[in-house]
């Protein structure tokens, strides 16, 4: 019997699901097609967690970045500018591959390992940027 797929975006709607969906009855509401699908939803999640899951991105073309991969390799062409959004992890990795610095967009910034702000990537260089509670990205690397 083929089950239906369920896919997660984030803990959070995993959680959800196991306290909606699974629920103590005696009225048998909860079947295997529901446990099934909560169950191989949430491992598709954590096996997909992993930060290199869908393999670092190499980005070659120039122009403005903006990170979709958590792994990012930038060569080549040195892009315009480089910006990135929050993701599951609240983690990036930034390859700089060039001899040159990568500038990041107007307003973009990370805090380097002596708490001072910094608006590019360094030529040859990778940054691993974490956010914080405080909502800056601060880079982890000595």
């Amino acid at each position: 019997m083929s089950y239906p797929q369920k896919t997660y975006s984030n803990f959070t709607q995993i959680l959800s699901d196991i306290n909606n969906l699974i629920v103590t009855n005696g009225a048998g509401d909860i079947d295997g097609v529901v446990l099934n699908n909560v169950l191989n939803g949430a491992i598709t999640f954590i096996e997909q967690s992993a930060l290199n899951y869908n393999l670092a991105k190499i980005e070659q073309s120039g122009g403005s970045i903006t990170l979709s991969s958590s792994v990012t390799i930038v060569r080549a062409v040195i892009p315009t500018s480089l910006t990135w959004g929050d993701n599951v992890y609240n983690q990036w990795v930034v390859i700089n591959q060039l001899s040159s610095s990568v500038p990041l967009l107007g307003g973009i910034s990370y805090i380097d390992i002596f708490g001072n702000p910094q608006t590019s990537i360094p030529a040859n260089t990778t940054i691993i940027l974490y956010k914080v509670s405080n909502g800056q990205w601060v880079n982890s690397n000595i």
